[in-house]
């Protein structure tokens, strides 16, 4: 009954969700990146994304304190964390409707990876954000990989999108 009102409760409390993560990320001097960092510096051609990706030198730490927040939030075991695929990289996730931890229906909410060298940012309402310049890098390292075939479609259509922002940011000034 409790994990039912905390999955009721994540659905009502969608925007506070959000500003929770933000409020975080900001207290923690996580830097986002990928297509939030994306969308936050091109603000004309954006792709929706679900969750946020960001760096953090402590990121099983920080995936479990953002779990907890969140979880407190709705009132209840709602969330959880778990290493991800890539090594030194931690999930934060929903238990999904179904209420059960680690099913297909779970969604992401947060990866916290941790960097392998110091990264450019822009900081924009208070919140750090990977340098586009070091967005477009890292989209073009991520194409040239055999390993991340799997996403370079999603990958080239982000860095089509990031010199299209660019063109058009000149074009306007």
């Amino acid at each position: 009954m409790r994990k039912r009102n905390a999955r009721l409760n994540a659905i009502e409390q969608q925007d506070n969700i959000t500003k929770q993560i933000k409020k975080f990320l900001k207290k923690e001097g996580c830097t986002v990146y990928g297509a939030r960092s994306i969308n936050a510096q091109s603000n004309i051609l954006t792709r929706s994304t679900n969750d946020w990706d960001a760096y953090s030198n402590t990121p099983e730490k920080t995936a479990k304190q953002l779990q907890r927040q969140l979880d407190k939030l709705v009132g209840g075991d709602y969330f959880y964390h778990k290493p991800a695929m890539h090594k030194c990289t931690w999930k934060v996730k929903t238990i999904g409707d179904d209420l059960i931890r680690d099913t297909l229906d779970d969604e992401d909410i947060a990866d916290f990876s941790k960097p392998d060298k110091k990264v450019k940012i822009k900081i924009i309402d208070g919140l750090r954000y990977r340098d586009l310049r070091e967005e477009i890098k890292a989209k073009q390292k991520a194409i040239a990989d055999p390993e991340f075939k799997f996403r370079h479609e999603k990958d080239q259509r982000d860095l089509d999108r990031i010199k299209a922002n660019i063109k058009i940011k000149r074009l306007m000034q």
